[in-house]
């Protein structure tokens, strides 16, 4: 039979482990919160400079092109063209339903 202090030492471990766990999942928690916002706030400017340059069609060739020179030759298209996609649908999304503040 174990004594009380190996029991209350594995109990311990485990609630170490336990505590790491809940810590993570935070951590996680903060960190996709924080990439959302990130795409959004890319969204947003990406439509602000939509507005500034025509507020037509065109004016998305002008920006994916702007953007496509900013960025590192190692994206490739299809991974630029997902991305800015993925952007567009995250700040449609939130700036539908209030914008930042709720991230």
């Amino acid at each position: 039979m174990k004594s009380t202090s190996e029991s209350n030492t594995n109990s311990i471990n485990f609630l170490d482990l336990y505590t790491e766990i809940i810590n993570a999942e935070d951590q996680n928690k903060k960190t996709n919160q924080e990439v959302i916002r990130c795409y959004y706030n890319f969204g947003k400017a990406l439509k602000a400079r939509y507005k500034t340059l025509h507020p037509n069609q065109t004016a998305k060739m002008f920006v994916n092109d702007e953007v496509r020179n900013q960025l590192s030759q190692k994206v490739t298209e299809t991974t630029l063209r997902k991305n800015t996609e993925k952007v567009r649908k995250i700040y449609k999304l939130f700036n539908g339903i209030g914008g930042i503040i709720i991230i």
